[in-house]
């Protein structure tokens, strides 16, 4: 994962030095780092979201499957 969070710092920063933008020399921060930050919390929330929707669908749609196997769970103890 981090490995694709420096790629997309990276590609950000590039970018941001193609159009020539001008840095604040008053920030502790660049603002590829700024921009890198709000788009991993993006991405992290999205996949958060996907996967409570996928485990939701996946619930009520097996949820048969889900108590057999609790079952057999039990009778294998």
């Amino acid at each position: 994962m981090l490995n694709k969070i420096i790629t997309i710092y990276a590609m950000i920063d590039d970018l941001l030095r193609a159009i020539g933008d001008k840095e604040d020399c008053r920030r502790n921060m660049t603002d590829a780092e700024v921009i890198t930050t709000a788009v991993v919390a993006s991405l992290v929330d999205f996949l958060n979201q996907f996967m409570q929707s996928l485990i939701k669908v996946s619930y009520s749609n097996y949820k048969h499957l889900s108590l057999l196997l609790l079952s057999n769970k039990h009778l294998s103890s």
